[in-house]
């Protein structure tokens, strides 16, 4: 990576970083969760000070559970586009050569001390860095809450972004999307603007990985937190009715009808695919 481009970018978003050095993990965690929930950063961050105890993250590679698909290189090359509060960036950053957060403004002051630690990790606020990744490479976007507040204005349509990522990818490289399941019914039924939403984020997002050869394209269901999930499911209905039999302790009738409307029970979706 260019060294100018990548201090220029760090002092950028320094120059709009809150005071967070005595920030602990779980409030680093709290901050992530009300930033999916579409809370402010600044008002994130006001926040996760007043909590009592905040939430934490049980192990240091809980929010990369799932990284495993990928057999991912300590060689590698990360990007990843809108997670929250820098924390994939975090994590990846302690398991890979280099890790580039691309955010947008208001999340940059955020993620400049998140990832002040690692002199491997950059923040940039634009995406015109890097024109490709060396092989091994991951390019990782967060679609999951208000997605399109924390990436550069360029990258707000997911078939705009897809493209753009995947021109980043040499062969072996991999693209991961966590997004949510446009099907899931937390509380009754769903509100149909938002499925409609996400199912167009989801489609888009997937066409654009075929027309550009990244075949095939895995999707997993995800079980509890988004971002630190408890379980990873294939999403399709022989693996959701064998996941639901276990959870529930063998098949029943209302396993049998669970399994019929399995979209409903989980909600986020992985999709990975691999240049």
């Amino acid at each position: 990576m260019g060294k100018s481009s990548a201090e220029t970018a760090l002092c950028d978003a320094h120059a709009m970083t809150p005071n967070t050095d005595d920030l602990s993990p779980s409030q680093w965690t709290r901050i992530h969760d009300l930033i999916l929930e579409g809370v402010a950063p600044e008002e994130a961050l006001a926040a996760s000070r007043s909590e009592v105890e905040a939430p934490t993250w049980t192990h240091p590679a809980a929010g990369l559970n799932w990284l495993w698909f990928t057999a991912l290189s300590p060689q590698a090359v990360v990007v990843d586009l809108g997670s929250p509060a820098a924390e994939f960036s975090y994590h990846a950053a302690g398991r890979a050569t280099s890790v580039l957060h691309i955010t947008s403004p208001p999340f940059a002051g955020l993620a400049a001390p998140r990832l002040a630690p690692f002199a491997t990790a950059t923040v940039s606020t634009n995406t015109a860095y890097p024109p490709s990744l060396p092989p091994p490479s991951l390019v990782y976007f967060s679609g999951v809450g208000r997605w399109r507040d924390r990436v550069p204005r360029e990258l707000e349509n997911p078939s705009r972004l897809t493209k753009w990522a995947v021109g980043l990818l040499q062969p072996r490289g991999w693209f991961v999307a966590l997004l949510p399941n446009p099907f899931y019914r937390p509380h009754g039924s769903p509100d149909p603007l938002g499925r409609l939403a996400g199912l167009r984020t989801r489609v888009g997002l997937i066409r654009v990985l075929k027309r550009a050869g990244l075949e095939p394209v895995r999707a997993l269901y995800l079980t509890g937190h988004p971002a630190r999930p408890t379980a990873l499911v294939p999403a399709n209905s022989k693996a959701v009715r064998a996941f639901l039999s276990i959870l529930h302790g063998g098949p029943s009738l209302s396993i049998t009808v669970r399994s019929m409307t399995h979209p409903a029970q989980f909600p986020s979706l992985l999709i990975m695919s691999q240049r």
